[in-house]
């Protein structure tokens, strides 16, 4: 069992905004489709999504990038086809927002949760917030603060890749940029990140919070290439992991946490 300090921090980490992802069960057509129709599907879906990458604006990126988010929500609410397929397009789906439309940050979020805990490619997401977070100012109007980027960039980098350097320098940016407003929910931010770097400050072998964020993953149904990178994450950071023959897994803690 992890401590409540780890559910803590992954909730407030990792998991934040992964309540605010749309709809995912989409209603589904009655008529089963075989692995191989799924892989046409997602092959279908790749042309398109570079067919619109290159599609000229013509000022229209909002636009496209809107029609981009809503193909993203379909694939992901897919869950038949994701079970069968996995999540391996949701890079192309993160760059091609972050190219047409930096500023929507209520799809980037979104993204960030499904492409760390679904898709299991955390160290992406880190990348593509902060390509996004270089293109935007800090303050504008919009759902989702760009405050609330910079710190799941600091997740991404701290429960997953275990760099707390890259971390804290992430937490620092989101105090900055919610310094920007002045508002009850900038300084609730402003607060989490101080005691984010305080924790880092005292506890700087950050293992046991990264293996419950690895952890959560497995909690989201992935694919098994996904599942078999987690186990290995999960390895290297010294827990214990069993798969029993029902394809449950446990893991334990190390005994020098």
């Amino acid at each position: 069992m992890f401590s409540a300090t780890i559910n803590g921090l992954i909730v407030l980490g990792c998991f934040v905004g992964i309540f605010v992802i749309q709809n995912r069960n989409i209603d589904k057509s009655e008529k089963k489709l075989s692995t191989e129709d799924y892989k046409k599907l997602v092959k279908d879906e790749k042309t398109h999504l570079i067919f619109l990458s290159h599609v000229p604006s013509m000022g229209l990126n909002n636009i496209i990038a809107d029609w981009g988010y809503l193909r993203f929500i379909q694939y992901f609410g897919d869950i038949p086809a994701r079970d069968s397929t996995g999540y391996g397009l949701l890079p192309q789906y993160y760059r091609f927002l972050v190219d047409k439309d930096p500023c929507f940050t209520d799809a980037l979020s979104k993204l960030d949760v499904a492409t760390s805990l679904f898709g299991g490619q955390p160290e992406t997401s880190a990348v593509f917030l902060g390509q996004a977070l270089s293109k935007i100012p800090k303050k504008f109007i919009t759902s989702i603060p760009p405050y609330y980027l910079w710190r799941a960039k600091g997740n991404n980098e701290l429960l997953f890749a275990g760099n707390v350097d890259a971390s804290e320098e992430s937490y620092r940016h989101s105090i900055e940029w919610a310094q920007a407003y002045d508002d009850e929910e900038s300084r609730r931010m402003i607060n989490i990140n101080k005691n984010s770097l305080e924790f880092l400050a005292n506890n700087p072998d950050s293992r046991e919070a990264r293996i419950g964020a690895w952890v959560g993953i497995l909690a989201n149904r992935p694919d098994q290439k996904t599942v078999e990178r987690v186990i290995k994450e999960i390895k290297i950071l010294g827990a214990q992991v069993v798969v029993e023959p029902n394809g449950n897994i446990k893991v334990s803690l190390p005994d020098n946490l």
